[in-house]
C-alpha cells in the first residue's frame, strides 16, 4: 500500500512537472522573437541612436590563367548623427601578378559653412574635397529600414552567436544588390575598380546572400556578413570571361552605440590639406 501511495505521488509530481514545463513552455513561444520583429527593433533602435562606432573588413581574390589580383583592407569607423560626421581609419592592401602595395588610409567627413567637406589621406598624403551633398563614409545607417522587407523574410537561427562578447540573434538570406550598394557605396561593391564588371543595371539585380546579427540585450545591428563571391563567379561565367572569384567577403562589426564624442579634424590635418 505504502508503495502503491509513494508510486501514485510522483506521478502526480512528474504530472505537474510536465504541467509546468508545458506552460512554460507555451509561455515562452509567446515570446520567441522572429525575424521580421528582430529586424523592425534593430532598424528603430538604431534610428534613435546619435554615434556608433563600426569596422568594416573587404576581402577580395580574383584568379585568371595568367594572373591574379585581390584586395584586403580593414577600416575602423565612428559616425555621428548631431552633427553629422565621420572618421575612419585603416590599413589597404592591393595584390597584383605577386606584387602588394600597402597604404594607411584615414578620412574624415565634416560640415564647414554649407559644404561636407572630406578629408583624406592615402601614403601620408593629406587632400581636401568640397562637395554640396555629402559623400558617404562606411555605411548608411538608414539601411536597416530601407532594407526592412527583404531582411524580414530572413530565415532565424535557432543557436544563438557572440559577437564583442556579447550574445546574438543570427538570421540570414538574401538581399538584391540595390540596397547593398546604397548601404556599402559603389565603390566597394565594385571593389575599388578591381573587378571589371557590367553596367550597374546588371548588378543590382543579383541576389547577394547575407548573415545578420543582433545584440540579443540592446536589439541593435552587431554583425553584417556580404558574401558576394558566388554571385560575381556566376556573373562571370554567364559573361563567358576567364575570371575565377576566389573569395568577396565584406563584414561589418557594429559596437559603441551612443559612446562617439564629437568629431573634429585636427588642425595639423587642415593645414596639411591646404
Amino acid at each position: 500500500m505504502k508503495q502503491n501511495r509513494k508510486k501514485k505521488h510522483i506521478a502526480s509530481v512528474l504530472c505537474m512537472i510536465v504541467l509546468l514545463c508545458t506552460g512554460v513552455t507555451v509561455l515562452t513561444g509567446c515570446r520567441q522573437e522572429t525575424s521580421k520583429k528582430l529586424v523592425d527593433s534593430a532598424a528603430k533602435n538604431m534610428e534613435k541612436e546619435e554615434s556608433f562606432a563600426n569596422t568594416v573588413k573587404l576581402d577580395i581574390g580574383v584568379e585568371t590563367v595568367v594572373d591574379s589580383r585581390g584586395i584586403s583592407m580593414e577600416m575602423d569607423m565612428e559616425s555621428t548623427a548631431r552633427p553629422k560626421a565621420g572618421h575612419a581609419k585603416g590599413t589597404a592592401k592591393v595584390h597584383v601578378k605577386g606584387a602588394e602595395v600597402a597604404s594607411d588610409i584615414e578620412i574624415y567627413q565634416v560640415t564647414e559653412g554649407e559644404k561636407h567637406v572630406t578629408y583624406s589621406s592615402i601614403y601620408g598624403e593629406w587632400m581636401k574635397e568640397e562637395a554640396d551633398t555629402s559623400a558617404q563614409i562606411g555605411v548608411n545607417e538608414s539601411f536597416f529600414q530601407s532594407a526592412k522587407e527583404h531582411m524580414e523574410e530572413f530565415h532565424l537561427s535557432g543557436e544563438t552567436v557572440e559577437v564583442e562578447g556579447q550574445e546574438c540573434y543570427q538570421m540570414y538570406g538574401n538581399i538584391p544588390c540595390k540596397e547593398l550598394t546604397d548601404f556599402l557605396g559603389k565603390e566597394m561593391i565594385y571593389a575599388f575598380g578591381l573587378l571589371e564588371l557590367p553596367d550597374m543595371e546588371t548588378i543590382e539585380n543579383m541576389e547577394i546572400p547575407v548573415t545578420f546579427d543582433v545584440y540579443k540585450k540592446e536589439m541593435l545591428p552587431a554583425r553584417m556578413i556580404v558574401d558576394m563571391k558566388e554571385a560575381v563567379d556566376g556573373l562571370y561565367d554567364s559573361y563567358g570571361q576567364g575570371e575565377n572569384v576566389k573569395d568577396f567577403t565584406i563584414e561589418l562589426v557594429f559596437r559603441k552605440y551612443g559612446e562617439i564624442e564629437k568629431i573634429q579634424v585636427p588642425v595639423e590635418v587642415k593645414e596639411a590639406a591646404e
